[in-house]
């Protein structure tokens, strides 16, 4: 598979969350007929929105998979084969939960942009009146609330909640009489500090963790380890890839360890001739007091992934990488052969076996 640069699967969750933040500014700061913005409808969309997203990015990592906004867009038909095929990938090196969060974070900074540019545009362009209606919550029921938000900007007077701007600022349909206009203005510092902190700030600091596991975890996947030493050598044109020698006879009693999943036809067409079988089906040993050699049975075209090191780490024998063209037993292709060498090199107690008559395939 091609590789490509994540970031280029970030700007797709970027746009979206952006496109989601303008719309919901738009509906929230467009207020009613005469322009009154309902506070309460700001701290839904401003505050407890993106909480609720953090709350549960922070619970999807708990799960097998994870459940958060990214997956589900990951669902959206707007991928090309290239960045689906990296979908794909992540899935098989159990990637996808740590880097669906980290995307998650990312979607969530593009609606911060988004509805901070928006409140911004209104704040220069017009003038917003704040006001505040409930039939349930009076203001001294919802100043605690409002105060226990403004902690993280305890510092910044202006933009603290007061009981006296809650009276002052409350609505109602009934009246329409109003003494001093300019207080109805008075709550855009508030509503500002909670979009940095909770919108954009918070989510900021969950992408930075998030990045800081998801490469943690991607530096410990053997195939990246080893694309990256692949990588680290081609700068070296003198330096050549280390190869493990190719083996040509099997031992004389050996296992069978069809990690392939080949069907019993496929099997039959390498002529191995085990005196034992082993089930690997699960990715381990059916028989873990088995201690004689083991010929293991791979698709030459897939790379080496740390679930095979695990097992390879347990015995010794020698790897069969085979390629199937129609249905037919061939000799792997050139590059992959070389891939499979360099890896059994790293592993003394293995050896790499193809049979005799593929020798001229082994000159590469």
């Amino acid at each position: 598979m091609t590789a490509i640069n994540p970031k280029q699967l970030s700007l797709p969750l970027l746009s979206i969350g952006f496109l989601l933040g303008i719309l919901v500014s738009f509906a929230v700061l467009s207020g009613d007929a005469n322009g009154r913005v309902n506070l309460l409808y700001l701290m839904l969309a401003f505050f407890v929105l993106p909480l609720l997203g953090a709350l549960i990015s922070l619970l999807s990592l708990s799960s097998q998979k994870g459940f958060n906004a990214a997956r589900l867009m990951s669902a959206l038909p707007i991928w090309s084969k290239t960045q689906r095929g990296y979908l794909h990938k992540l899935r098989q090196t159990h990637l996808d939960k740590q880097w669906f969060f980290v995307q998650s974070q990312v979607a969530a900074i593009g609606y911060a942009i988004a509805t901070l540019l928006c409140f911004g545009l209104l704040l220069v362009t017009t003038d917003i009146n704040f006001v505040w209606r409930s039939t349930l919550l009076s203001a001294e029921q919802l100043f605690p609330l409002l105060n226990a938000i403004a902690l993280p900007w305890w510092f910044w007077e202006t933009a603290q909640p007061s009981l006296e701007l809650l009276y002052a600022t409350q609505d109602s349909r009934l009246t329409q009489s109003y003494s001093n206009v300019e207080t109805f203005g008075q709550w855009w510092s508030f509503v500002f500090a909670t979009q940095v902190i909770y919108a954009l700030l918070l989510r900021i600091l969950l992408l930075v963790g998030g990045r800081a596991w998801f490469e943690l975890r991607q530096r410990r996947d053997v195939e990246y380890q080893l694309r990256q030493r692949q990588a680290g050598q081609s700068h070296k044109a003198p330096e050549q890839h280390v190869l493990s020698p190719i083996t040509h006879t099997l031992p004389d009693k050996l296992a069978l360890a069809n990690w392939a999943a080949f069907p019993p036809e496929v099997v039959a067409q390498c002529r191995l001739r085990p005196t034992t079988t082993l089930d690997c089906s699960g990715h381990e040993n059916d028989d873990p007091n088995y201690s004689g050699a083991q010929v293991v049975l791979l698709k030459s075209w897939e790379p080496p992934m740390g679930e095979l090191q695990d097992y390879l780490e347990q015995g010794h024998g020698v790897l069969f990488p085979v390629n199937i063209v129609r249905g037919e037993v061939t000799p792997p292709a050139p590059q992959h052969l070389a891939e499979w060498r360099r890896f059994v090199h790293s592993m003394p107690q293995w050896q790499l076996y193809l049979p005799s008559e593929w020798a001229e395939h082994n000159e590469h």
